[in-house]
């Protein structure tokens, strides 16, 4: 059944604003207790144990493994010290748990405070927690990672999520049927990241819709240096394997670097950082696949991301076992519970100036780079219309669309143009907005297709014409009954605009443009200054 069109139950829009990042980033703190390296040695031992595909501890979840590896995120594999700042920890600090016994304390506390009406609540949870806090999982799990299982059927994502097309290869019931409600049914009260159906077109006709020909004061503010973000990254789709060998060597390496813990700091450091980087690549989850997961363990862009712990001795490599992939993707796609407050730390950690450059390289190349930008589809077709153009001039593509049932988004797009994508600005809310929609769906929840739809089906129309990639459709908000109505329109509006741009290429000077035209001029501009961080890949070529 085709979704409704009525936006009267519109979601609350939240505001990203110079606090917005810090409060979801320390409304939680690490437990103090993690520097003790007794215990950083527990949490790489259990957080070992879950890579090679051993069950998590009962009473505890894949979050608290993955952060409590991320809070004791090195400098470099050549320097254990911390790099996280010190007011990041505090002593009752609950971002994550060390222990189920721990968690179980909080949960009661939590459930007590919430409500004296519900007497036996606390007393269930106790009883349910004190069966769940013993670990049945005692087997020693088989290492060969199920290379026979990893050959077959390998499908990859056809645009790397960048329409946020994202398969339920897991059979997780409970996060399919919130995805496609939209509904969120976990413990969380804020409306969930993936955005609901609540869209509405005019009830005109196609033959009914007016072009704007004169340009509206709105664009004609529009400052002419807009800076547009680069294009999403290249998949790799060179998939490399690894058999039973590499898995018992690798197994080797890391007990023989246990047993020396107390002593060998330098070992330290290497394994730390190490699984530092499988944590940034696991938690991608939050906007990427389970297949996206799995390629991204076997490619060689993770050697690269390993080259510095290759240099400290990191003696052999094997990639995790399927079960901690898919206990990673069911979790950290919900983006719910701490995941948020995680994400936001990475956020302001990644676009700090006072980072070293190997932190920054695998920061933004392991994590943020590829969750940059989720759920800016909109902005992001207009990005690729954009750079299509002759000069890259975002009042042309603007221009052409501009009619009355997209004067309205226009204008929301505008004043987003010119708040966060006009020269460059240290302030933090200008650098992190790239993620806001990550920590929360109702962050720019104006500016989703699903509110925007008839803007949001015309660029589509665009990229897919521009383009040739019909898989620009393949996307959950598509589904609409106005949707073929919204199609003619854009291809109505795209033949104003190709007659329109071969007319601006024929009064071009090539020679003075550079040789740029609508063919060859596909590469946009930065409009983010933290991506001028990318440049440090640069460095390790």
């Amino acid at each position: 059944m085709k979704m409704s069109t009525d936006r009267k139950d519109t979601p609350t829009t939240l505001t990203w604003d110079n606090t917005s990042l810090r409060d979801i980033a320390f409304k939680e703190y690490f437990p103090a207790a993690v520097k003790d390296l007794s215990v950083q040695k527990d949490v790489v031992t259990r957080f070992l144990n879950f890579y090679f595909g051993r069950r998590v501890q009962k009473g505890l979840g894949v979050e608290d493994l993955v952060f409590a590896v991320l809070s004791i995120l090195p400098q470099s594999p050549y320097n254990e010290n911390i790099v996280w700042a010190d007011d990041v920890y505090k002593d009752d600090g609950k971002a994550f748990f060390l222990s189920a016994e721990a968690k179980l304390a909080y949960d009661i506390k939590t459930v007590t405070n919430k409500s004296n009406n519900e007497p036996s609540t606390a007393e269930e949870m106790m009883e349910t927690s004190q069966r769940n806090c013993t670990d049945n999982d005692e087997h020693t799990p088989n290492i060969s990672n199920d290379i026979e299982d990893f050959n077959l059927n390998i499908l990859f994502d056809l645009d790397d999520d960048n329409y946020n097309i994202d398969e339920l290869s897991t059979g997780d019931k409970n996060t399919r049927e919130r995805d496609e409600t939209g509904r969120d049914n976990e413990q969380h009260s804020h409306e969930p990241n993936v955005d609901v159906q609540d869209n509405t077109v005019s009830k005109e006709t196609v033959e009914e819709f007016e072009i704007k020909h004169n340009i509206d004061e709105f664009i004609k503010e529009i400052p002419k240096d807009i800076k547009f973000n680069p294009k999403p990254i290249q998949k790799e789709n060179n998939i490399l394997y690894y058999g039973p060998v590499e898995n018992a060597a690798f197994s080797a390496w890391c007990n023989n670097i246990l047993s020396n813990w107390d002593t060998d700091s330098k070992s330290r450091a290497v394994l730390k950082s190490f699984f530092a980087v499988v944590a940034f690549v696991l938690m991608r989850a939050t906007t990427k696949s389970y297949k996206h997961l799995f390629s991204s363990f076997h490619s060689e862009k993770f050697l690269r991301l390993l080259r510095h712990c290759i240099n400290c001795g990191l003696k052999t490599y094997s990639p995790p076992h399927k079960r901690c992939l898919k206990g990673s993707y069911r979790t950290f796609r919900r983006r719910d519970g701490r995941t948020p407050t995680m994400f936001a730390k990475l956020v302001i950690l990644g676009i700090s100036n006072t980072l070293n450059k190997y932190m920054k390289y695998v920061i933004l190349n392991g994590l943020l780079n590829y969750t940059a930008d989720y759920g800016f589809n909109l902005i992001r077709m207009f990005r690729t219309v954009c750079s299509e153009t002759v000069d890259g001039d975002v009042t042309q593509v603007m221009e052409s669309t501009l009619c009355g049932e997209t004067e309205a988004s226009w204008k929301k797009v505008a004043a987003f143009l010119k708040e966060y994508c006009t020269g460059s600005s240290s302030k933090e809310y200008i650098l992190s907005y790239r993620w806001a929609r990550v920590l929360d769906g109702r962050f720019f929840k104006d500016l989703s297709c699903q509110q925007n739809y008839e803007l949001a089906v015309i660029l589509t129309v665009f990229v897919e014409k521009i383009t040739g990639d019909s898989g620009v459709w393949q996307s959950a908000w598509v589904e609409n009954d106005e949707l073929v109505k919204y199609r003619e329109m854009g291809n109505k509006l795209y033949e104003r605009f190709e007659s329109q741009e071969k007319e601006r290429r024929s009064k071009t000077n090539a020679g003075k443009r550079g040789g740029r035209n609508l063919q060859q001029s596909g590469t946009p501009v930065d409009f983010s200054e933290v991506l001028r961080l990318i440049e440090i890949f640069k460095i390790f070529k």
